[in-house]
């Protein structure tokens, strides 16, 4: 059986810090997971054996296919904040992060904004 699994889902199957290595390993791709513990598993090998086993109790006998996480955006507006924070100008913050002024300066209107700052929010703000 193949199914897609989400990250809250997995999160609550295998924890937060599995859950975020199998993103970060197989994000946006499909992984088998055996029905049986085998000692020296890739996934075991990964995860740990306690986490894989709990990915057993989970998805055992199932391809699973995990969502592709991409947080570059998330990322970028944290550091603009960290720039922004320490009294870096918008040019120096561009210049550091290779990005254009024009993109660092929507980004800080968007932080000292008072919405919310995920990447939907963020685009639809900065096409306003």
């Amino acid at each position: 059986m193949s199914r897609v699994t989400t990250l809250s889902n997995l999160v609550a199957a295998i924890g937060l810090e599995g859950a975020l290595t199998l993103v970060a390993f197989a994000g946006g791709r499909t992984l088998y997971v055996p029905e049986r513990h085998r000692r020296g598993h890739l996934l075991e090998r990964l995860l740990g054996e306690e986490t894989f086993l709990r990915m057993i109790a989970a998805h055992g006998g199932e391809t699973v296919m995990f969502a592709h996480a991409r947080m570059d955006a998330e990322r970028r507006v944290g550091a603009v904040y960290r720039g922004m924070r320490a009294g870096m100008s918008t040019r120096q913050i561009a210049g550091q992060l290779g990005i254009s002024y024009r993109r660092v300066r929507q980004i800080e209107v968007a932080i000292r904004g008072d919405g919310p700052l995920t990447s939907l929010a963020r685009a639809e703000a900065v096409t306003a």
